[in-house]
């Protein structure tokens, strides 16, 4: 429905800030990127993402981001390699199962005191409804607001030369359902060819 409002079947229409959400995500991977950017100018940033997602029903938590640069991304393999004690010819698929693993990164943010409390109102609609099937559509729509965020920030750190072109910022959910959402299908058979069509 229009205007942020979504209406079950057994229940009066339930209305959410979805531009709310997605602003503040937007804002999130901005702003760490940039943070990343300003104290390690010197390394390359590829990359951005959320990660934790996490709604059971009867809660909602904001994500984190985590932000790849290939300088921490080769510190971070070389620590597993080593842990591991991994073998030089394994190094490539190493360094592929990192690149984007958001709780492995050497960079992360928690969320914001706003995008804790942004959750926390979606909660507060959510728990309106009758049953899970309709707190699960609600969550739904909480959770695509990040796939947009993702591109919008990816445009503005591009646009501001923060970031190189080929830079891009991903909804990174467990399931890897928002992935494709995130990203252009050329970008999506680039980064992620086992998600492209």
């Amino acid at each position: 429905m229009a205007d942020g409002q979504i209406a079950p079947s057994r229940m009066s229409p339930i209305r959410f800030d979805w531009q709310m959400v997605e602003a503040l995500a937007t804002q999130q991977i901005i702003q760490a990127v940039t943070d990343v950017h300003q104290q390690h100018p010197h390394e390359q940033i590829y990359g951005a993402l959320f990660f934790g997602f996490y709604g059971d029903g009867s809660a909602a938590y904001w994500p984190s981001v985590a932000v790849g640069t290939e300088q921490s991304l080769d510190t971070l393999v070389e620590r597993y390699r080593v842990a591991e004690n991994t073998t030089t010819h394994k190094i490539n698929k190493l360094t592929a199962s990192l690149r984007w693993s958001g709780p492995d990164l050497i960079y992360s943010a928690e969320p914001s005191t706003a995008e804790a409390a942004c959750a926390d109102a979606f909660t507060a609609v959510a728990s309106q409804t009758q049953d899970f099937d309709e707190w699960e559509q609600l969550y739904n729509l909480f959770l695509a607001c990040f796939p947009r965020a993702a591109k919008c920030a990816s445009e503005s750190l591009i646009q501001a030369a923060l970031v190189s072109p080929d830079f891009i910022a991903i909804a990174a959910d467990e399931a890897e359902e928002l992935i494709a959402l995130s990203l252009s299908p050329a970008q999506l058979q680039r980064h992620f060819p086992k998600h492209g069509s």
